[in-house]
């Protein structure tokens, strides 16, 4: 946190994901590289987050792979128990064609909500869900989405945090 408000991060993963063993080697090396920067103030934060993957989708075989994105997220405190926020995610999970993916596939995902603080340890949201995949079929948190154009997966529901 160079100055106040301003909040900056970079992290970087190497690995075989636990796919390497003696009987059946990994052929690659996992990496991520991650960067983050937002601004936090008193009622309101903005942020923005990029990544750079090579081979997280298969370390064991024997193509390479690459994927980068990139996330824009917000939030505004109406007052002290309501706040409003938003998120939007564009992800390109395969830049080279590969059995398992086509490089132009396109992952685009976005929510919206507004958050009720019921108290400092429960919380609950109001949010609406929606991902577009263009170009192929993507697994996601939600399932398989996709189509041989596109397909989309839609949401509205009530989640809740609760904080130990």
């Amino acid at each position: 946190q160079p100055v106040a408000g301003l909040h900056l991060g970079l992290g970087v993963r190497t690995g075989h994901l636990g796919q390497n063993s003696q009987s059946a080697p990994a052929a690659h090396t996992a990496s991520r590289y991650d960067a983050a920067i937002a601004w936090v103030a008193d009622d309101w934060n903005l942020g923005l987050e990029y990544f750079y993957a090579e081979n997280f989708m298969n370390v064991t075989t024997s193509y390479g792979n690459s994927a980068d994105g990139y996330s824009l997220f917000g939030s505004y405190s109406i007052t002290p128990r309501i706040a409003l926020f938003a998120r939007y995610d564009h992800v390109r999970p395969c830049h080279d064609t590969t059995p398992a993916c086509a490089s132009d596939l396109v992952n685009t995902y976005y929510n919206l909500g507004v958050q009720f603080n019921a108290s400092s340890e429960v919380k609950f949201a109001l949010v609406y869900k929606y991902s577009r995949v263009a170009h192929g079929f993507f697994d996601t948190a939600n399932g398989l989405i996709g189509g041989v154009n596109s397909g989309t997966y839609q949401e509205i529901g009530v989640f809740m945090q609760m904080d130990f």
